[in-house]
């Protein structure tokens, strides 16, 4: 069997088992008296987003600035009870307009879905986390500049039975959403599995990226722990360069958060502390002269703070941080990463 023919025998069978499985779930669905399998399923979109407004003040230079961080919106709904999609703007991305997620979905009950169109890419804890999700104003090294990755592919979740235990693995262009036009050799690969023991869950995950000529191997893991009113996460990255065309870059973020309920107004006050740290970093895009250069230089960064809260039918934070930075004494600070008072506040509908 040439190669060909035997692409067209595994298309063939896929088809034929989403196929065997969608009549299986209809007739269940059917059997049960129910429009489907799925709990609420409704062919009426659902309208979400998320607005950010910031201030930041640098306290060395005395200067400070207003921005709309995020004005994000998006529309989620069902085609038939086993495929849905997913479209994500953000109006303001620091004043840019971004289309971030574009995708369909197909179901196969509660233990696995194939998702194609463009997603994030399934690397990283921090990473892809929404801005409503935030802990801090600011979102850390390894959940910005190191493991923040959107772009156009395929990818397979996992749920396997009734285990706490999710895998997620995707091949993508490496070109994000404006080079879909591209005929590629070389592809874009991630993956992560997670696995939740009691108050305590672990990750780990891979991604393999190549933007320019050069490819990067990211290897990621992470810890969390969650109980009563504390909450605390480590998350820790490597990121190689092919024929060592930069030296490899250490990332790594450490958070601890203390919640109180509250009596009135804002259901709770959450306090944190974060400190995250970077090496020098390429974003993988050579120069003109062929070579890779430092895009964020190496920094520490403490960051402390308070975030009131409040949820019922919608969500709000008002969030006040401080971050402290920390530099080699040779160093090139960007004017944005220095010493800093943020003040957020966070709505989501």
């Amino acid at each position: 069997m040439n190669k060909n023919r035997f692409l067209l025998f595994c298309v063939f069978s896929l088809l034929s088992l989403m196929n065997y499985i969608i009549a299986k779930d209809n007739k269940e669905a059917k059997s049960l008296g129910t429009e489907t399998y799925l709990d609420g399923f409704s062919y009426k979109p659902v309208l979400s987003g998320t607005i950010r407004g910031k201030f930041e003040y640098l306290t060395e230079e005395s200067l400070g600035r207003f921005e709309v961080r995020n004005a994000r919106l998006s529309v989620k709904g069902w085609v038939m009870p086993m495929i849905d999609y997913v479209a994500q703007f953000d109006f303001s991305d620091e004043g840019v307009f971004k289309t971030l997620d574009a995708y369909g979905r197909i179901h196969f009950k509660d233990y696995a879905n194939i998702m194609i169109g463009q997603m994030r890419m399934p690397f990283s804890v921090d990473a892809t986390r929404g801005p409503h999700l935030l802990y801090f104003a600011n979102r850390s090294f390894v959940a910005k500049q190191v493991g923040n990755v959107r772009d156009v592919g395929v990818k397979l979740t996992l749920m396997p039975f009734d285990l706490p235990l999710s895998m997620e693995i995707g091949a993508f262009n490496g070109s994000g959403f404006s080079g879909q036009k591209q005929w590629k050799k070389d592809f874009a690969y991630s993956g992560k599995v997670n696995y939740k023991l009691g108050n305590v869950k672990f990750e780990t995950g891979f991604e393999s990226v190549i933007p320019d000529s050069v490819r990067m191997n990211i290897f990621d893991t992470s810890i969390s722990w969650k109980y009563d009113r504390w909450f605390i996460e480590g998350e820790y990255m490597n990121k190689h360069y092919a024929r060592s065309m930069f030296d490899n870059v250490n990332a790594y973020t450490v958070m601890v958060n203390y919640t109180l309920p509250l009596p009135k107004v804002f259901n709770s006050v959450t306090f944190g502390s974060r400190f995250d740290g970077m090496d020098n970093h390429s974003n993988g895009v050579r120069d003109d002269s062929g070579h890779l250069i430092i895009n964020d230089v190496a920094r520490k960064r403490l960051t402390c703070g308070a975030t009131l809260s409040f949820e019922k039918l919608f969500k709000a934070d008002l969030r006040i941080n401080y971050e402290k930075y920390f530099y080699d004494d040779a160093a090139i600070v960007k004017e944005s990463e220095q010493d800093k008072i943020v003040m957020e506040l966070m709505i989501h509908f």
